[in-house]
């Protein structure tokens, strides 16, 4: 019989940071595909963490050897994507928020993630359920009627779909240049 460990499969060919990537959206899907508001914030937050995990396999894999790398710490990496992605921050921030008990030091930008909740459809205008039906899901109550939960986050002061927000930071990972990146010491505003 032959053992393999965890490090020696994920250590082998094909696992970067864009099998990070391909893992993000997989868990965005499970995320939109969601029924259960439990299993929805547990898929919201599987996200986040993977979303943050692109930074760590790309810092590790492709930056330490460049020599504006060489003495940086991975932080300086994740303060250079936070100044140019608040979305990609937010989900940061969540997955620190996730991993850590009793942190001492709070999130730069990610206030909340939350599951709005629309009890009576019939106050919302038409156009605004087609729209619900495509952030969020609706589930019949036992009085007949369907209430929709709706994903947001709420990150820089702003309160927005979860789903949208969660493409944004796809799209900038996938766009990602790392020859722009620079180490930042400290967290700037993103820009």
């Amino acid at each position: 019989m032959v053992t393999l460990s965890a490090h020696q499969f994920l250590s082998g060919p094909g696992f970067d940071e864009n099998f990070m990537l391909e893992k993000a959206i997989r868990e965005l899907g499970r995320v939109k595909s969601c029924q259960d508001a439990l299993l929805m914030y547990d898929h919201m937050i599987n996200f986040s963490v993977t979303i943050a995990s692109i930074a760590d396999w790309t810092f590790h894999l492709r930056l330490t050897d460049q020599p504006k790398w060489s003495v940086s710490k991975e932080t300086h990496f994740s303060n250079w994507i936070r100044s140019q992605s608040p979305e990609v921050a937010a989900f940061i921030d969540i997955s620190n928020e996730c991993k850590h008990a009793n942190r001492k030091c709070s999130n730069y930008s990610a206030n909340s993630l939350d599951l709005a909740v629309i009890f009576d459809i019939s106050l919302v205008p038409e156009q605004s359920m087609k729209m619900y039906e495509q952030k969020g899901f609706g589930r019949l109550t036992e009085e007949g009627r369907i209430m929709y939960f709706i994903p947001t986050l709420t990150y820089c002061g702003n309160k927005k779909y979860f789903y949208d927000v969660a493409e944004a930071a796809l799209i900038w990972w996938k766009n990602i240049n790392l020859d722009h990146a620079i180490p930042l010491d400290k967290c700037l505003k993103p820009i």
